[in-house]
């Protein structure tokens, strides 16, 4: 038992930057997957840029939107959703 527990500590703290650690891994083994509403690139020199978006399951009124790149920092913005375009 002392092994196993070792072990998970020290695999959770090893885990790389692309691997969700065990914490992660447990928390959110339960949850049902979604698919994205939209998912798309963004052409941008140097850059592997990519959007997704979706609306929450608490709130359909809303659409959020999430980009990140490769080897940059998630964006996250939640806004309400319009049913017309404004002119």
């Amino acid at each position: 038992m002392k092994y196993a527990i070792a072990t998970a500590l020290l695999l959770s703290m090893t885990a790389g930057v692309a691997h969700a650690d065990l914490w992660t891994w447990s928390k959110n083994r339960s949850l049902e997957p979604k698919n994205p509403t939209a998912g798309y690139r963004v052409p941008t020199p140097g850059l592997d840029v990519r959007v997704y978006e979706w609306s929450p399951v608490g709130s359909p009124e809303t659409v959020c939107i999430m980009a990140f790149g490769q080897t940059h920092p998630v964006g996250l913005q939640c806004v309400p959703r319009t049913s017309e375009k404004e002119e």
